[in-house]
C-alpha cells in the first residue's frame, strides 16, 4: 500500500500509516498514533510541529534516494525526527490512515526509557537537536524557517529549563503566547524538570 501511494504521487518521498503503541513488558495496547482522521498529504509544517512521536518509527517508507541523499544536518545528527523532516521536504508526508504495525514503548534499554531516566541525558540531547535544526535551516536556504524556527523556540524552553535558566525560557515566544491556564497548569512540571536535573546531575558526580 505504501509503495503504491508513492508511486502515484512521485513529488512526495516518504509515507506512514497509523500504528498501534504496544507496553514492552506487559504487552498491552496503550493507544493508537494516527496523526490525521483521514488518509491525506501531511504538509511539512505538520511534521515539524509535532515532533518525533507523531508518527509511530516504523510506519516509515520512503524514497532510497531521500535517505541516501539528506542534508548534511541529517547526517550529523541522524535521528528519526530529522529523517521525517528531510523526506518531506519535496511534497509533504503521505499519510494511510490504517493501523498496519505495532510499536513497542517502555522498553528496557531502549532511548526512550535512557532519556527518560537520565534528565541531563535528555538536556543534552535538546541542545543537540536544537543546533541540528538551526543547521538544517541553513542547509535548506530557509525555505522552512517558520515552523523550524517555531519548534526551535519550543525546545529552547525545555532547555532551558531543565538548565535552570527560567528568564530565558520566559523570554521565549513559546511562552509568551502560551494561554494564561496553560501557563499555570506548565510551571509545576517546569519546577519539577528542573529539579529532577539537579538530583541526576549530583547523582553522576558522586
Amino acid at each position: 500500500l505504501q509503495y503504491e501511494a508513492l508511486e502515484s504521487h512521485p513529488d512526495i518521498d516518504i509515507c506512514v500509516h497509523a500504528g498501534m503503541r504496544v507496553d514492552a513488558l506487559s504487552k498491552k495496547p496503550r493507544g493508537i498514533v494516527a496523526p490525521k482522521s483521514e488518509e491525506c498529504i501531511i504538509p511539512i509544517e505538520d511534521v515539524i510541529e509535532g515532533g518525533g512521536a507523531y508518527v509511530v518509527t516504523n510506519s516509515i517508507f520512503m524514497r532510497s534516494e531521500a535517505y541516501k541523499n539528506p542534508p548534511q544536518s541529517v547526517v550529523d545528527f541522524h535521528l528519526d525526527y530529522m529523517i521525517q523532516i528531510a523526506a518531506s521536504l519535496r511534497g509533504g508526508m503521505y499519510y494511510i490512515n490504517k493501523c498496519m504495525s505495532a510499536y513497542r514503548i517502555a522498553a528496557q534499554n531502549s532511548w526512550s526509557s535512557a532519556m527518560q531516566q537520565s534528565p541531563t541525558k535528555y538536556a543534552a540531547h535538546l541542545l543537540r537537536l536544537i543546533n541540528a535544526m538551526e543547521e538544517l535551516d541553513r542547509d535548506t536556504n530557509k525555505s522552512i524557517t517558520a515552523p523550524l524556527q517555531k519548534h526551535i523556540d519550543w525546545l529552547q524552553f525545555e532547555y532551558n529549563i531543565y538548565m535552570g535558566n527560567f528568564q530565558k525560557a520566559l523570554s521565549t515566544n513559546y511562552w509568551k503566547t502560551l494561554p494564561r491556564m496553560r501557563r499555570l497548569s506548565t510551571w509545576p512540571r517546569m519546577i519539577l524538570n528542573r529539579a529532577l536535573y539537579k538530583k541526576d546531575k549530583a547523582t553522576l558526580h558522586e
